[in-house]
Parts: C-alpha cells; structure tokens; sequence
C-alpha cells in the first residue's frame, strides 16, 4: 500500500513538472512567434519586413535630397506605412512595429507639405495608441511633430 502511493505522489510531481516545462515553453514559443518572420509578406505591394526597412530607409534619404518629388516619396511611403499596419495586423507584439512607425513620422515630416503633414499626424497618433509605454520614443516624436508643423506654418 504504501508503494503505490508513492507511485502515486511520484505520478503527480511528474505531472506537475512536466506541467511547468511546457508551460516555460508555451511562454518561448509565444515570445519568438511576436517576431514576423523574414519570408511572410504584408500589405498591397506584398513586402517582407526586410523590405519595409529598406524601404523606410530610402524613402527617408529621398525627403533629404531637394530634387526629390514630394508625391512619388509620399506615394512609396504610403505603400510602405500599408505594410506596416498589416504586419502589425498579424504580429501586434513585435516590437520593431514601434521604430518603424516612428521612422514614417519622420519621413512625412521631412516632405513638409499638407498631405503628408496629415499623415504624420495620423502616424503620431497611432504610434501614441499602440506604442505609449515606449514614452521616450513618443515624447521624441511629439518635438519632431510640433517643429514640423511650425516650420509649414510659417512659409514665407
């Protein structure tokens, strides 16, 4: 009698640890799954989250340069910023989501013109949604928001 309540007392502590190791598992698993993967592709033009990065990138090197057009820019940008809401769509707890937002308010403010002032704004406020525990890169974002609104304010 009293083997098999060992065996008993055994068969639960088993159950109880195993229990905890899939448990420590399922949290890995859902930690490494917040990541989009590489090869998944989002929004209308289809682009994987290297892409967008490339993509924010250039676009941002464009809004430098004075030969630029405002309108193709804007065009690629918004392409870009539809890929962006859809990976966050399927992957809402990746967290390159929130740099990635910040880099499209930058890259409006930089056109400096009505449409992408407004977009800039519709990119603040959803980087306040979504990413306000991420308070400095909100704050940062808020002083770039406020210059640029000034700067097209005041045109000569």
């Amino acid at each position: 009698m009293v083997n098999v309540r060992r065996l008993m007392l055994f068969g639960v502590l088993m159950n109880a640890a195993l229990a905890s190791c899939y448990m420590v598992a399922e949290a890995r698993y859902r930690h490494v799954s917040a990541l989009a993967p590489a090869d998944e592709y989002f929004g209308r033009m289809k682009m994987s989250v290297l892409e967008i990065a490339n993509r924010l990138r250039d676009s941002s090197l464009r809004a430098e340069q004075p030969s630029s057009t405002a309108s193709s820019i804007m065009h690629d940008t918004q392409m870009t910023e539809n890929a962006i809401a859809d990976w966050e769509r399927k992957y809402p707890r990746d967290p390159w989501l929130a740099k990635d937002v910040a880099r499209l308010v930058h890259i409006y403010a930089k056109l400096d013109t009505p449409p992408a002032m407004r977009r800039m704004h519709a990119c603040m406020a959803w980087l306040a949604k979504r990413y306000g525990r991420s308070r400095g890169l909100v704050a940062a974002e808020r002083v770039e928001v406020s210059i640029a609104d000034a700067h097209l304010n005041h045109r000569p």
